[in-house]
């Protein structure tokens, strides 16, 4: 072979080699199955990479749409018996590239999903949601029996009708509103976003991110806000109505609503404050190391923070 012609495949090669490594890895393939499925059935979905959206509807049976990438050593699968059913791709070790689901399953189901990087979407499930996720965002909507969701970077917003959520994040931020009967809420750095005029019983945990409360308190609550060096901040309507206790070793109360606080305390012991909101009400205790407290008032027409000077 001629020099030049040898350079020259060798070039083709080389742009083709180029080319197989930036193809997304796995060969893509569009699934529609179904399985049937009693109600109140368990549903475990996994799905490494890519997106799981799961939607309640009113059949006993459980479908999947969407687009998956499979390779020779992973490939999905679909099975069910009874009152049970399982999908997915597991445990893929390689570059196998992002799978897409949509599934739709009975109402009543109570759904398990584990992902890498896949973000996930619940809606409608009455049963219990377990979500978990390394990287990737979840959102719960709907009337679940209970929530558990976890990701370390990925953020987790829950806007619901249950008895019971437990959300965990690293760094990931968290996002809760709607009707919760008992709540615990842990983050190490994420932000905590608080729509509270529905939750009876809250544990909120942070080491330095800041916890956001907007909203009044449910007359008979019991709320707990602990962080190391996260900030807290309440912003408040009118009518919100509550006994507050604040400690903290090092922070103090940045009031910008106008009370008539109680503060004891020493150097060794840190600072207590005491004050009541409105007629008192519900009891809400704030402890931190060395953050702030902020109290503002909210807007009356949007319920966003009124505006305030510097802090």
């Amino acid at each position: 072979m001629h020099p030049r012609a040898g350079l020259a495949a060798f070039a083709v090669l080389a742009v083709l080699g180029v080319l197989a490594d930036a193809a997304p890895a796995g060969a893509q393939r569009r699934i529609d199955e179904r399985r049937a499925l009693r109600p109140g059935g368990m549903i475990r979905i996994h799905n490494m990479v890519g997106s799981v959206r799961v939607t309640a509807w009113d059949r006993d049976t459980v479908a999947v749409m969407g687009v998956v990438r499979e390779t020779k050593q992973e490939s999905f699968a679909f099975g069910a018996f009874g009152d049970g059913a399982k999908l997915g791709i597991w445990d893929a070790t390689g570059d196998i590239g992002p799978s897409d689901f949509e599934v739709r399953v009975p109402a009543t189901s109570s759904v398990w999903v584990k992902t890498a990087s896949a973000d996930v979407i619940i809606t409608g499930v009455t049963g219990g949601v377990d979500v978990y996720s390394v990287t990737g965002s979840l959102r719960i909507e709907g009337r679940p029996r209970e929530v558990y969701a976890e990701s370390m970077a990925g953020d987790v917003s829950v806007e619901a009708e249950t008895r019971s959520v437990r959300v965990r994040t690293a760094n990931g931020g968290i996002r809760l509103a709607g009707a919760l009967l008992d709540v615990t809420a842990t983050t190490v750095s994420g932000t905590l976003e608080l729509a509270g005029d529905r939750v009876q019983r809250a544990r909120f945990e942070s080491v330095d991110g800041i916890i956001r409360w907007n909203g009044p308190f449910e007359r008979h609550a019991s709320l707990d806000f602990i962080t190391h060096s996260g900030a807290v901040e309440f912003t408040l309507p009118d009518a919100a109505a509550a006994d507050v206790v604040f400690n903290t070793f090092e922070g103090n109360l940045d009031d910008r609503v106008g009370l008539r606080v109680r503060r004891s305390g020493s150097k060794l012991k840190g600072s207590e404050f005491q004050f009541t909101l409105g007629p008192g009400g519900a009891s809400v205790s704030v402890r931190t190391f060395k953050a702030n407290l902020l109290l503002r008032k909210a807007t009356s027409a949007t319920g966003a923070p009124a505006a305030a000077g510097p802090r």
